[in-house]
């Protein structure tokens, strides 16, 4: 070979050793979003399950403390009727804080799901063209 032609292939070779060694970075890169991407999904419906527990314990809640505001007003007891209708506004408060943070967590894990399907879609593109 002559000295032209070895010069003439060193940046092709380069060129294809460096193509060759990104589209191996982007499947390990793919590899850790998919991981990623599942731990959240996993983690967004253990949250969305606690969520859901959490508004059914302030329904009990609330309904306990109507039913005590009630039973302090039909006894004529002022005191403990304001104290009872501030719990259940209390309560009241933490059921809707609760529901938007349930429908927070399922919003993430619709999009949490979106990334997932793209991420496996991106890795099995990349293993293809590899």
């Amino acid at each position: 070979m002559t000295r032209k032609s070895i010069v003439g292939l060193t940046p092709l070779m380069l060129a294809l050793a460096v193509a060759a060694y990104a589209g191996q970075s982007d499947v390990q890169k793919d590899k850790r979003d998919v991981k990623r991407d599942a731990r959240d999904l996993r983690q967004d419906r253990r949250d969305a399950r606690a969520d859901q527990k959490d508004v059914a314990h302030d329904k009990a809640d609330v309904k306990a403390d109507r039913a005590d505001l009630r039973d302090d007003r039909e006894d004529g007891n002022k005191a403990e009727a304001r104290k009872d209708a501030r719990e259940v506004k209390s309560d009241e408060r933490d059921v809707h804080k609760d529901q938007r943070e349930e429908k927070r967590d399922h919003r993430d894990i619709k999009a949490d799901k979106r990334d997932l399907r793209h991420d496996r879609k991106d890795l099995k593109h990349d293993r293809k063209n590899k």
